[in-house]
């Protein structure tokens, strides 16, 4: 089971989070301005998608895995006594590396928390910053005073790493895509400077990664679980309240319905047999007043295996 992997440098602070939903989105406007007839392409999205994103994960490293709290100690006295007294430090270890999961599938509970570890604030912040409304006229605020605070993410010596799916002969022009959208800004005030990265070049590569034993899958993106026929599932809830992206943020009704989803780092247990290809999920329609609106509620995985569910 093979997909793609390609590293990102971030040259500015984000407006929005880089998850995968908002990337799909933002990724077929770009295939579309390049010529491609999206419309034909995602006519069959639903069933056989064609292109299957993950979010921009810090220093290659996954959300840790919302395992039951009351396990996130050690076994001994001794050793939940010295986690309980650095419980503060633990819950800074949020993040968990993908070659770890990769190399080593097999997981416990006291793996996931060895395991785990923290990016510091030196790497990445998320800040209220202070803005003024002005008036494009006169380029002042006016009369009043009007402040108002937006959330920006700030990275700093740090990479994403990005995976995705898709045919071998579109790989090309996906990674023209992710230039394009590098250069001109991802996300919200793209059009200020924000959301600004730069591909590595030479650093794409395939990831293979076997089903042998492997009785659950870690995801690498939001992932929309209805449907899903699995024993049972370890998730931070996500709630996505979508908005239309190009020509589409312009119309009557820019937003979507609400979608809730397991956010990235799920821990989906199947049992003996997992599907059969290298995504989980569903693809999404009937999102807003454009029903040809599709949302990607798909997630590449990592299998693993659960000695004793969690």
């Amino acid at each position: 089971m093979e997909y793609y992997k390609i590293r990102l440098k971030p040259k500015s602070s984000f407006g929005t989070l880089p998850m995968s939903d908002t990337i799909f989105g933002q990724m077929v406007w770009t295939l579309r301005r390049m010529g491609f007839d999206v419309d034909k392409m995602l006519e069959n999205y639903l069933e056989e998608p064609f292109l299957v994103v993950s979010d921009f994960l810090l220093d290659d490293c996954g959300i840790v895995p919302k395992i039951p709290a009351r396990y996130s100690v050690g076994k001994s006295k001794e050793d939940k006594l010295d986690m309980l007294l650095n419980r503060k430090s633990l819950k800074q270890k949020g993040y968990i590396p993908i070659s770890t999961i990769i190399k080593e599938p097999t997981l416990t509970r006291e793996k996931i928390v060895d395991k785990s570890r923290s990016i510091g604030n030196q790497h990445y912040q998320t800040s209220d910053v202070v803005r003024c409304s002005t008036n494009r006229l006169t380029s002042t605020t006016g009369d009043g005073f009007s402040p108002y605070t937006v959330i920006e993410h700030f990275y700093n010596g740090i990479d994403f790493s990005f995976y995705f799916f898709c045919s071998d002969d579109l790989k090309e022009y996906v990674l023209k895509a992710l230039e394009i959208i590098g250069e001109i800004g991802f996300g919200k005030d793209a059009s200020v400077g924000k959301g600004k990265f730069d591909v590595i070049v030479g650093s794409c590569e395939k990831v293979s990664v076997e089903k042998e034993r492997a009785n659950a899958v870690y995801t690498l993106s939001n992932c929309y679980l209805q449907g899903i026929d699995a024993r049972n599932a370890y998730y931070e809830p996500f709630t996505r309240f979508g908005k239309h992206g190009d020509i589409l943020a312009i119309t009557g009704n820019p937003f979507k319905n609400p979608v809730v989803m397991a956010r990235q780092g799920a821990l989906i247990v199947f049992g003996e047999q997992l599907p059969s290809k290298c995504y989980i999920g569903k693809g999404i329609k009937s999102l807003s007043f454009h029903q040809e609106t599709v949302m990607q509620g798909y997630s590449l995985y990592i299998p693993v295996y659960l000695e004793e569910d969690l």
